[in-house]
């Protein structure tokens, strides 16, 4: 039977805490990712009828798509990282987890 020692052996050390999740592999002195582990996201919509004439009584009609664009809307995704700025108090601010299924969704 073979014994490996430490080094031998490429395993994945996930650490998921409170405030920081770290990742890395096995032998190492410090992990190679550091994330926070709760971001705020804020959804704001803007809606193109507000910005321009939301007192007419006409809605335009894209010929290309046969979109009506008064019905579409912009949503701005606002997310913010870290404790400073996490824990400064805003208005519709949600707390969520950046992993999902194991995978980042900061960037999605």
């Amino acid at each position: 039977m073979t014994a490996y020692g430490g080094d031998e052996i490429s395993a994945i050390v996930i650490d998921i805490g409170s405030s920081l999740s770290k990742a890395g592999w096995s032998g190492e002195d410090s992990p190679k990712v550091i994330i926070p582990s709760y971001v705020g996201s804020i959804v704001e919509s803007e809606n193109k009828e507000s910005k321009a004439g939301s007192d007419v009584d006409v809605t335009m009609v894209n010929t290309d798509a046969g979109n009506s664009i008064n019905a579409s809307s912009k949503k701005n995704n606002k997310k913010f990282i870290g404790d400073g700025q996490i824990n400064c108090w805003r208005e519709n601010m949600e707390l969520k987890n950046p992993l999902k299924n194991g995978l980042s969704k900061l960037l999605i």
